[in-house]
């Protein structure tokens, strides 16, 4: 992410005047239409950053121009065509479009590590879909499951939790099951103990 960062200032700096030194982008409220009309420059930061807040943790730290062309490209199609849609919407549209065609749908909302509190509990989903989840009890035992992520928002557990309904809000997954809800903080640097099977 800090390549990214370091490039979206280099590209800042560049310009002539476009973006005042204190100048935000509101993401959060701009329509695709306001996308679409921008100035070029605005437009290429803003996919630096789309491009950036995509990407999967375990990638390397690396822009890719021609994937961040082909995603202006998706971008702009669809912004196009839908003026009036939030272009954080369109960017999900977009960025689950090009996903593996074998992705079930709603899998990229859940894709990462996720942590319980301070304990020491973790649920990983990973983009093809599978999962684990670990958990250290305070006496040192180990409660361990593979299980697989089933569109459009169930993370199914071979052993001990059957089957949880996951939703997200912002950085935070709650999954309800037979054991009741409980919501894991996103927690994409974090490690597993070394009590945790491998996956």
């Amino acid at each position: 992410m800090k390549c990214i960062a370091v490039f979206v200032t280099v590209m800042v700096m560049s310009m002539s005047g476009a973006f005042a030194a204190d100048q935000t982008v509101p993401l959060a409220t701009m329509t695709c239409k306001q996308f679409v009309d921008s100035p070029k420059d605005t437009v290429s930061i803003i996919l630096a950053w789309m491009m950036g807040y995509n990407q999967d943790s375990d990638e390397p730290a690396e822009i890719n121009l021609t994937k961040m062309d082909d995603f202006g490209k998706k971008l702009s199609a669809y912004c196009r065509q839908n003026p009036t849609h939030g272009v954080m919407q369109a960017m999900d549209k977009v960025s689950d479009a090009s996903d593996s065609v074998d992705a079930p749908e709603g899998l990229k909302s859940f894709v990462g590590t996720w942590t319980f509190q301070d304990k020491q509990v973790w649920v990983v989903v990973k983009s093809d879909g599978s999962a684990i989840q670990c958990r250290v009890g305070p006496d040192g035992t180990v409660y361990f499951s593979k299980g697989a992520f089933r569109a459009p928002s169930t993370l199914a557990w071979d052993k001990i939790w059957g089957n949880d309904e996951a939703t997200r809000e912002k950085d935070t997954i709650t999954l309800t099951g037979k054991f009741g809800s409980f919501s894991y903080r996103l927690d994409n640097g974090g490690q597993l103990s070394d009590k945790c099977p491998a996956a």
